[in-house]
């Protein structure tokens, strides 16, 4: 089966759900600006699937989303905050 990353709502403007639909467990999260930097990033997941971030006090523009799974997979996503 294949991996499958869902960020909904999308365009988002108080918060964000994630969902890791893989075969391994995320390991890391990292949110990039249109830049490039880095502005959030979480490394914590006791077997978690979803992830619930506010992005509420973020500028609008275009992010994307990465994830790393234990099955050494990587997703990108892209992210528009409105």
């Amino acid at each position: 089966e294949a991996s499958r990353l869902e960020v909904y709502p999308n365009p988002a403007n108080q918060w964000v759900a994630i969902d890791w639909l893989g075969a391994g467990e995320m390991t890391s999260l990292k949110v990039y600006n249109s830049l490039g930097v880095i502005v959030h990033q979480h490394e914590t997941f006791d077997n978690a699937k979803n992830l619930r971030i506010d992005v509420s006090t973020w500028s609008k523009g275009m992010y994307y989303i990465e994830i790393h799974s234990t099955d050494d997979d990587r997703m990108r996503k892209p992210l528009i905050i409105q």
